[in-house]
């Protein structure tokens, strides 16, 4: 059974996703266009923020930045429809808007702290392919995937008991 309710005006939490996407390509071409077409660039960083993986080519260093612009896309197309996420319960017309703002909540909080993350690696890695610093902060890695973890907590908890 398909419950719609209008859709809200984009929050300042989607804006701020948006914003990430458009300066991890603009921070792309303005640090990554100048490198040699055959330069390691760092793939993947550990739990520490050192690198473990690269790949050799320039172009290889879109990947972060075309993420980033893929969850925009996903939260811009997700923002109006709530009742076509899954939920862990069923909805019905008592909770369905407790529920579908819930979701909304969470999905988008959890997108912008994923945002976050990508845009601060993306960020950091030219310093980490020049030798400049040898790998991202770990404090702040595990602090962003710390807060995924509880933001999913939380929802699930608050979604219970409104359930």
């Amino acid at each position: 059974m398909k419950y719609d309710i209008e859709p809200l005006p984009f929050n300042v939490f989607e804006w701020a996703i948006f914003a990430l996407a458009a300066g991890a390509w603009l921070h792309w071409a303005w640090h990554f266009t100048s490198l040699p077409v055959d330069v390691a660039v760092p793939m993947q960083y550990g739990l520490h923020g050192e690198p473990v993986w690269t790949a050799t080519g320039r172009w290889w260093s879109l990947l972060y930045p075309s993420i980033s612009l893929l969850m925009a896309v996903a939260v811009a197309i997700a923002h109006g429809k709530p009742h076509q996420f899954s939920y862990m319960f069923a909805i019905t017309r008592q909770n369905r808007k407790r529920q579908y703002a819930l979701a909304q909540g969470a999905f988008t909080l959890i997108m912008l702290q994923a945002s976050v993350l990508l845009f601060y690696i993306q960020y950091l890695s030219p310093e980490v392919l020049t030798g400049q610093v040898a790998g991202l902060n770990s404090y702040i890695v595990q602090g962003i995937i710390a807060s995924l973890f509880v933001t999913l907590l939380g929802y699930v908890l608050l979604s219970y008991k409104s359930r």
